[in-house]
């Protein structure tokens, strides 16, 4: 990929739709409503904006000009993992940032 062409996908971010469900899943996922055991502090609402932004721009580099649901679950980890502060009794447990983030993730509903 050439530079002209990351720039032609970074112009077609501005394009690239996400529906009111895409974005309430990004929040969900980034600061859920209930607190996770696992997890000491969230991803928080900087993740959530980060994270629909990923997924618009896997959306474009797939050839659509909207975002869907998956996209976002299949970023999640990616993109908050790193962001995710474990409590010390996940991590006394051995738990992972990305085992933390799956289990959140499960309880995310996609809204309808």
């Amino acid at each position: 990929m050439s530079i002209d062409d990351l720039m032609a996908v970074r112009g077609a971010l501005g394009a690239c739709g996400s529906s009111r469900r895409c974005a309430t899943t990004c929040a969900r996922s980034s600061t859920p409503r209930a607190p996770h055991p696992g997890c000491g502090c969230g991803a928080g609402p900087r993740a959530a904006v980060h994270l629909l932004l990923a997924a618009k721009a896997l959306a474009v580099l797939m050839g659509r000009p909207f975002v869907t649901p998956d996209d976002v679950r299949k970023l999640a980890g990616p993109v908050l993992r790193h962001r995710l502060l474990l409590s010390p009794d996940a991590e006394i447990d051995g738990a992972t940032p990305q085992d933390v983030l799956d289990e959140i993730m499960q309880g995310v509903e996609v809204p309808r």
